[in-house]
């Protein structure tokens, strides 16, 4: 497995692993969102790609898991590296993928002198689970509010 800088053309399977966090992706175009991404200087995207499998029909392996994090920036509180999304394909969870996409956050983190904080969905006990293991502490709960016209 390889982690690597994502590019443009994961956008496909970058949109069929994030099923797992938005069902349905909320008809987001995910090749312009992550060709977006991959634009700002603040923003980072990696994606967990497999040995190629040797089939000539397959340039490269296949992407199994994604990790995008981004400088975050607020009035009154210090930046920190902000974990926006983690995902790894469920057959392949518990083996090292995650762990592997979470310390390019956290090496990028410590390369700019930032914490490096998460949020989870409260329902994500595994989620929690998994950050806490690598090191991770609670630090707050929070909710979300949105408005719309």
């Amino acid at each position: 497995m390889t982690i690597r800088a994502a590019r443009p053309t994961d956008s496909q399977a970058v949109l069929r692993l994030a099923a797992a966090l938005v069902p349905d992706g909320e008809g987001v175009d995910s090749r312009r969102a992550l060709k977006t991404l991959l634009a700002l200087p603040d923003h980072r995207v990696w994606v967990a790609e497999l040995a190629s499998t040797g089939n000539p029909a397959m340039a490269r392996g296949a992407v199994v898991g994604w990790m995008h994090a981004f400088i975050a920036r607020r009035v009154g509180t210090v930046p920190f590296v902000e974990v926006g999304g983690l995902v790894v394909e469920s057959a392949r969870r518990r083996g090292g993928i995650g762990s592997s996409l979470l310390a390019r956050a956290t090496t990028w983190g410590d390369s700019l002198g930032m914490p490096v904080r998460v949020r989870c969905r409260e329902e994500r006990e595994d989620s929690h689970a998994f950050y806490l293991a690598e090191g991770f502490r609670h630090i707050k709960n929070q909710r979300v509010f949105e408005w719309q016209r």
